[in-house]
């Protein structure tokens, strides 16, 4: 099994960088893409490239698409739509609980193409404890609500020491 936090993840989240989320979206130890066009029978499969568990996988029985983690076998429901890309992603965190979670890098948002960082639960939980406030700026927990495709997703910023307008203000 593969380490549960990638040397790359843990150097962004201390760093705080920019440049160094922005290139963990070409980093496909550590993350996979999803296009907003992308077969969503793909989504699990890219995130399966990166967890190496060996257990999960989608199928299609019928017109029903599944994401299959071990034994436990999660319906995606589609809708033929754009947004069909974040209902696998929720699906495939359905199906990945409690032992793993997909989050969206918030550096990827405004793309076409979103970017997503699977680590084990512990992982996630190792990262907030040494740095909570990064860790919430700099990954999306994925939720119904904003759909990271169809709909705007609010991206948190760092908060300043001093308000903008007293840059120039001595004091």
């Amino acid at each position: 099994m593969p380490s549960p936090i990638s040397a790359e993840i843990w150097d962004a989240v201390r760093s705080d960088d920019d440049a160094a989320f922005v290139a963990l979206w070409d980093n496909e130890d550590c993350c996979f893409s999803v296009d907003w066009r992308e077969e969503d029978e793909y989504i699990p499969r890219y995130c399966e490239s990166v967890l190496r568990t060996g257990r999960l996988t989608s199928e299609w029985v019928g017109d029903d698409l599944f994401v299959v983690f071990g034994t436990k076998r999660v319906r995606v429901p589609l809708t033929e739509s754009a947004a069909d890309r974040h209902i696998t992603l929720l699906a495939l965190n359905e199906a990945l609980a409690p032992e793993f979670e997909v989050r969206m890098l918030y550096s990827s948002v405004g793309s076409d193409t979103g970017v997503f960082a699977p680590l084990s639960s512990d992982g996630w939980r190792a990262l907030e404890r040494e740095a909570g406030e990064v860790v919430s700026r700099r990954f999306h927990k994925l939720a119904a609500h904003p759909n990271t495709f169809t709909e705007l997703v609010k991206v948190p910023t760092k908060a300043r020491s001093r308000p903008w307008w007293r840059f120039w203000a001595r004091g």
